[in-house]
């Protein structure tokens, strides 16, 4: 959908002003008028024919003034014409023709002018009746003109206005009911009959305020240009006579399309056919065009704007299957068609945002934009609010267009279309649900296609104020989530952490970030130990974190962490105490026992994730090296014993080879 600049038609007359006036000696008001409208829709005569049956009665009684009587009459009545009326014709009950003259007036104190006829008539005097048959013609306008009427064989547009006192006035449409007809404005009764409907409403009680604007469509009789563009089978259908509008819209599809492809990255997918109608339908709510996505059909005005035209078509990607928030997808279709614009040298002057003025009373939060509940065709403040919506979003896709640039916005594009998490890390991006608002959009914008700019943008021009605590909410979690990236820089981060970030949880996120952290500062000291040792960390802790799909996921990496550092704690250890000096009888001890052996026994356990059995190697080192001074005690107090046994006889010749072991910097054999 877009807005025009100014909504270009309008009804000619909202309410018709009966103007009444008297020749000589004439009455002053006290006309009573009865009036029946009927306005018959004829569109292979391409016009809407009007005729307008009054009863006009003298109600002015006479009076008495110093023995005269005064009596009152009407010969002349004054009635306001629209500009395109032709072939007026007045007459009276009995068909007789009522002559009349017609003039420009002024017609209120603004200087209002209009076009007036006045009809003369037998003067009527107190309780008189004069019928009075007006009947005249509204040709249908050249497309683009100023006319307020259409009217040819596939479509009409029209105003209807009622035309007596309150209370007095009945007003009669009638349409061929092969027309699909809609209407805004005062509510009406309608008959469906086999060749014409007829809608209408008795009783006027606003009469100057009251009218309706009709739009009568006969799609089977529009004229059907056919293409296939890139792929994609596109009938544009013009009303009968408009070879210009025809001509202009198939030529910007054919160019258009696969610039605003090339603008967007993205092909036209599953969708095989797009239809594009002539019509008034959407100006007369003060729009340009729509596009209707649930039918593959664009509604486009008879204006040749090529600009419009390119945005309407841009819908084709610009719309809530990719991004819900209506200023994301009006945004972007205006930023698409610009650059699709530049790219074919669109006719027509280049549109381009302005700052929009956040200050004004129609200024709202784009996250608050809505469709308004007053067409802004029919409410000047629904316009104006309008206006400044699609200028708003223009502007904040620009900005982030320039500062992002053309590939930035196409992988953010691309990474909604696919449904790809916006918090990505290393392997394949996982997929998210399928709608994506305002929120994963930022998300896109940051994290895919590098904005710094954007949180800011949003802040001033997006944000609703219950949005601004999500908002401080969303940087507090980033700004943790980021300490941990930087941590984590040898490990994926995992789905754990990212998820609830990118579905706006932050605090189920900083929780799982808390957790993760636990469990990059269990690796770097398991790392920092296991570097010491010369030795390599299992796997199992960088597989349990970078797979870890919920935050109970990060619990039991931290159990398998806490595993592994009491493990190589425990290598650890042992390897300071085989690496440690040793006395005589320590020595001794250890005659025939390699804890060298041992330690690496307990390293082997470690590395390949057996973590109790590297612990109870490692403690079984340190119990043999703990014991070895008592046992070489007693096998030198044994061997003493013995060589006294023998008389001395003999020469105890004990050669020690002392056993070799690692110091802090290694685990190693004898």
């Amino acid at each position: 959908m877009r807005q025009p600049g100014r909504l270009t038609m309008v009804a000619a007359i909202v309410g018709a002003v009966l103007i009444v006036g008297a020749g000589p000696a004439a009455a002053e008001g006290d006309l009573r008028i009865e009036a029946d409208a009927v306005y018959e829709f004829a569109p292979e005569e391409s016009r809407l024919e009007v005729t307008v049956s009054f009863l006009l009665t003298n109600q002015k009684p006479p009076t008495t003034s110093e023995s005269v009587i005064n009596r009152y009459y009407y010969d002349s009545f004054r009635i306001l014409l629209p500009d395109e009326a032709i072939e007026v014709v007045v007459v009276d009950d009995r068909g007789r023709s009522l002559g009349f003259s017609e003039a420009i007036e002024v017609l209120d104190d603004d200087g209002k002018t209009g076009r007036v006829i006045t009809v003369a008539f037998p003067a009527i005097f107190y309780q008189g009746q004069q019928a009075i048959a007006l009947s005249f013609h509204l040709p249908g306008g050249e497309p683009r003109s100023e006319s307020a009427v259409r009217a040819n064989p596939a479509y009409g547009a029209f105003s209807a206005w009622a035309w007596g006192d309150a209370g007095l006035s009945d007003v009669t449409i009638r349409i061929p009911t092969r027309f699909a007809a809609d209407y805004r404005g005062d509510e009406l009764d309608v008959d469906v009959g086999e060749d014409v409907t007829t809608w209408y409403r008795t009783g006027v009680d606003d009469p100057a305020e009251w009218g309706v604007f009709f739009t009568a469509r006969h799609d089977e009789a529009l004229v059907s240009t056919v293409m296939e563009v890139e792929g994609l089978i596109v009938t544009v259908r013009s009303w009968p006579g408009d070879e210009v509008w025809a001509l202009r819209v198939s030529e910007l599809v054919r160019r258009g399309l696969p610039a605003l492809q090339d603008a967007i990255g993205l092909g036209v997918g599953d969708q095989t056919t797009l239809d594009i109608f002539e019509t008034l339908d959407p100006t007369l709510l003060g729009y340009a065009g729509w596009y209707l996505a649930y039918e593959d059909v664009i509604e486009l005005g008879e204006d040749l704007d090529d600009h419009t035209i390119l945005h309407e078509i841009s819908h084709l990607w610009a719309n809530s299957e990719l991004f819900t928030g209506r200023w994301i997808a009006e945004g972007l279709a205006e930023e698409l068609a610009a650059t699709a614009f530049d790219a074919i040298d669109g006719e027509g002057v280049p549109e381009r945002p302005s700052p929009p003025a956040t200050d004004v009373p129609v200024a709202v939060p784009l996250n608050r934009w809505d469709v308004p509940r007053r067409a802004p065709g029919e409410d000047e403040e629904s316009f104006q609010r309008e206006d400044y919506g699609y200028n708003a979003s223009f502007w904040v896709m620009r900005a982030l267009h320039e500062e992002i640039g053309a590939d930035g916005l196409q992988a953010v594009i691309a990474a909604a279309a696919n449904d790809l998490t916006a918090y990505q890390d290393g392997s394949a991006p996982e997929t998210v649900a399928a709608t994506d608002g305002w929120q994963r959009f930022l998300d896109l914008l940051e994290e895919v296609g590098g904005s710094t700019g954007a949180e800011a943008l949003f802040r001033e021009f997006v944000a609703a104020p219950v949005d601004l605590t999500l908002l401080d909410e969303r940087r507090s979690a980033r700004e943790i989530y980021a300490t941990l990236l930087v941590a984590d820089t040898d490990w994926e981060t995992p789905w754990a952490v990212r998820q609830p970030l990118g579905e706006w949880q932050f605090r189920t996120a900083e929780q799982t970030i808390t957790s993760a952290q636990a469990v990059v500062t269990l690796r770097d000291r398991i790392e920092e130990t296991a570097d010491h040792l010369d030795l390599t960390p299992p796997p199992e802790l960088e597989v349990a974190y970078e797979n870890a799909q919920i935050p109970q996921d990060l619990i039991t990496a931290t159990a398998i962490g806490e595993d592994q550092l009491e493990a190589v704690t425990a290598v650890e250890a042992a390897s300071v105490a085989v690496a440690a000096e040793r006395g005589f009888f320590e020595t001794v001890g250890l005659l025939g026992d390699d804890p060298g052996d041992a330690l690496l026994d307990a390293a082997t356990a470690f590395e390949a994730g057996r973590h109790d059995d590297a612990e109870m190697l490692a403690a079984d080192v340190i119990d043999l090296i703990d014991q070895a001074e008592d046992v070489g005690q007693g096998r030198v107090m044994r061997t003493a014993a013995a060589v006294v046994l023998v008389g001395g006889a003999v020469v105890l010749v004990v050669v020690l080879r002392r056993r070799r072991g690692t110091g802090p910097g290694g685990v190693a054999g004898s």
